[in-house]
């Protein structure tokens, strides 16, 4: 059970809620005050309590349990298919005269939402019998340096050489 920082009840503060107004006759209003929730919600969690017992106490989905504009099958069948013909989804809602958001839902849903290699044949792929049978070499070729390499070819005291007092940094 997932609770937010905020959260008035717990489930042992739901348990003792329910069986003070349930068990030991608590009036619903100083059951709810001890618990400091609303009358509503301290009602809410007794009569759950009475109904289902300590079951009633955990959390529910907020999910709906039906959903009554829910697309036909068949419309998602025709989706599907249309999908296989490696269609978008904006086509697929232009074709079916749908929204482009019902039709990304329903892919999404279905599991077809990438279109990614969808319909075509698989990639040929090839495997060595053993480890070194197979030799990648790569070749790149470099610039040649002139007269420019820097510390890192002829170290700091090269660098430093072009360096005078004059110019207020001491060697060394």
């Amino acid at each position: 059970m997932d609770l937010h920082a905020n959260a008035a009840l717990s489930l042992n503060k739901r348990r003792l809620l329910s069986r003070r107004v349930v068990e030991e006759n608590w009036s619903l209003t100083k059951a709810a005050w001890a618990a400091e929730v609303s009358d509503r919600t301290a009602a809410k969690w007794a009569e759950r309590f009475r109904a289902e017992g300590e079951a009633g106490l955990i959390d529910r989905s907020s999910a709906p349990r039906r959903v009554h504009n829910r697309t036909p099958e068949d419309r998602i069948e025709a989706i599907a298919a249309l999908r296989r013909l490696r269609m978008t989804g904006a086509q697929i809602a232009a074709v079916l005269g749908m929204a482009d958001q019902a039709v990304s839902g329903i892919l999404t849903r279905i599991g077809m939402g990438r279109l990614g290699r969808l319909g075509q044949e698989e990639p040929v792929r090839y495997e060595r019998a053993r480890p070194g049978e197979l030799v990648h070499v790569d070749v790149k070729k470099l610039g040649r340096i002139e007269n420019g390499a820097g510390k890192r070819f002829f170290g700091r005291s090269h660098h430093n050489s072009r360096l005078t007092a004059a110019d207020g940094i001491r060697r060394g």
